[in-house]
């Protein structure tokens, strides 16, 4: 059974901005979105409504929320050192059509982790994976889905393209942007959805505006990534998206 599994930061909360967010997620036709910075439980309320997702979760100052046409149970991870606690959501689907009973399918781990290219930021960011990867139970279908505020290996990041400010943190780190967050995962056998399906692609989720660095992935164990069947970011109705958030949704397809 395939699974739309959909990853957005909505910026700020997404105050004011409920409708722009639904529309800038209906193309994507999602089962379940693993929001960030939804940190305004009525917002999360009312995208959920406007796109039927009967089951939904968001807490007041929490980076971290859901929505969902799946079944799902949830629980936020608060791991020691990590800035925004993790979601753990766990989907079912009904064993057939019509059925009430239901079986776990898939568990996402939803993340969001620290801000800002400097060395000290990516220092932050590889404690917070490693306390991710603790509370991962190997032996589960699972993906690890969000915001990683990281670049990965090999991607290309237009350096020219961004703020002043973020080019003098990277200049004071050496004139390099700190990749070993990324590299960690990658070591610990999880595969880069997006990468996996577009090796040339660029992927840039952000900022909506004028993107130039892939800030939002995908990760599957190796031994589940032949369950990845599309992965893609939505940016065709680029003039809607860059007026609900400053990212791009990333669109997974997983047949689980």
């Amino acid at each position: 059974m395939p699974l739309r599994l959909v990853s957005y930061n909505i910026r700020f909360g997404g105050r004011g901005r409920e409708a722009l967010i639904a529309k800038a997620l209906g193309p994507a036709n999602p089962d379940i979105v693993v929001l960030q910075e939804a940190t305004y439980p009525y917002v999360v309320e009312r995208v959920a409504a406007a796109l039927d997702m009967p089951y939904w979760a968001a807490r007041r100052r929490h980076s971290l929320a859901f929505m969902s046409r799946w079944p799902v149970t949830h629980e936020w991870l608060a791991l020691r050192g990590v800035r925004h606690p993790f979601l753990k959501i766990v989907a079912a689907a009904p064993t057939d059509a019509g059925a009430a009973e239901t079986e776990p399918r898939l568990t996402i781990f939803g993340v969001h982790l620290q801000p800002y290219f400097s060395a000290q930021s990516e220092r932050r960011r590889v404690w917070e994976v490693r306390s991710l990867l603790s509370a991962v139970d190997d032996g589960s279908a699972h993906a690890l889905v969000g915001d990683f505020n990281a670049v990965a290996p090999g991607d290309d990041v237009q350096t020219w393209r961004m703020p002043l400010w973020i080019r003098l943190l990277i200049r004071a780190g050496g004139g390099r942007i700190p990749r070993d967050a990324i590299a960690l995962l990658q070591e610990s056998g999880y595969i880069d959805g997006y990468r996996r399906l577009h090796p040339a692609g660029d992927g840039f989720t952000f900022p909506a505006l004028a993107p130039h660095v892939r800030l939002d992935y995908v990760f599957l164990p190796t031994d589940r990534i032949s369950s990845l069947k599309a992965c893609r970011v939505c940016d065709a109705e680029h003039e809607l998206v860059s007026r609900a958030s400053d990212h791009y949704p990333l669109l997974a397809v997983l047949d689980v």
